[in-house]
């Protein structure tokens, strides 16, 4: 809970081409889902980059779920 988690969200309507609608960090000081909001829309496939922690270049994802 220490660390926190720098990401973007990226989004495709085709499959190919993306476009970046989310970049910044967890806020979240336990492990808990948070929610991001993202431009509603038929979205083919998300990519989510992973930039490191505030304390390192690593990353670890707990869990994703989309609604």
């Amino acid at each position: 809970a220490e660390r926190k988690l720098k990401f973007s969200i990226e989004v495709s309507e085709d499959g190919e081409n993306f476009k970046q609608v989310f970049d910044g960090m967890t806020t979240a000081e336990e492990d808990v889902l948070e929610e991001i909001k993202i431009p509603e829309g038929t979205y083919k496939a998300v990519k989510l980059v992973l930039h490191g922690t505030t304390t390192g270049t690593w990353n670890s994802i707990l869990e994703v779920k989309f609604k």
